[in-house]
């Protein structure tokens, strides 16, 4: 029975011990150890899975898992120059300032008071349920459509804990602010920069492996054996 799943699967050890679980006796062991090793040698070319993938990262059924892991090995710290990019907004700026100013890729404002610190957000949606009203619009600030209790993302974050708060909420972008001050803004992070940094990270495993299963130059060996 090891014998068979060994050439089967091609796993060795874990048909002896499986084996020896089922049967509830290990006084065969040892030759199932010799068993198994001569059945791997000589089954090596053979496969009964003709579809199986090289590895876990190929396989569909662990792609969720494959995502997870990539994630939670990037820190936001590792991707905050990437998140640098953003215009703020002074608390005391009007709504007519606002819509005035140039259109930017920018969905999400940040709103900071005139030391330059962290008070709240809004985005293009907030301005839009206020432009309505137009006698009120006109009288007021940024600080009067911004969102003050703001969900923020810190730099020791993992990326699979950012996912995971873009999931529990309808939010695109949160602000980053600093480890140790939630007033002490670093950057925005999107949705779509999470997901760059995802695909970066596997193109860049991608790159390894290959580079790993790439042949070897073997000219210099050959050169070696003319000499």
């Amino acid at each position: 029975m090891a014998g068979f799943w060994t050439g089967v699967a091609k796993v060795p050890v874990s048909s002896v011990i499986i084996v020896s679980e089922l049967t509830g006796s290990y006084h065969l062991l040892l030759p199932a150890m010799w068993t198994c090793a001569i059945t791997f040698i000589l089954a090596r070319r053979y496969k009964l899975f003709l579809t199986q993938v090289a590895n876990r990262k190929e396989s569909p059924a662990h792609l969720g898992d494959f995502a997870v892991n990539v994630l939670k090995e990037i820190r936001v710290a590792d991707v905050l120059p990437e998140l640098a990019n953003y215009e703020t907004i002074e608390e005391g700026t009007s709504l007519q300032q606002i819509l005035s100013m140039k259109s930017t890729r920018q969905h999400y404002y940040p709103v900071v008071d005139r030391n330059g610190r962290f008070a709240g957000i809004f985005s293009l949606n907030d301005l839009r349920a206020v432009l309505d009203e137009t006698e009120l619009w006109q009288l007021l600030v940024a600080a009067d459509v911004a969102h003050h209790n703001v969900v923020t993302v810190h730099p020791r974050e993992t990326l699979a804990e950012v996912a995971n708060k873009f999931a529990d909420t309808d939010l695109d972008e949160f602000p980053v602010v600093s480890d140790d001050d939630e007033k002490e803004l670093l950057g925005i992070i999107s949705r779509r920069q999470l997901n760059n940094a995802y695909i970066k990270r596997t193109m860049h495993y991608d790159q390894a492996a290959k580079a790993e299963n790439a042949p070897a130059d073997l000219s210099g060996r050959f050169q070696g054996i003319s000499q």
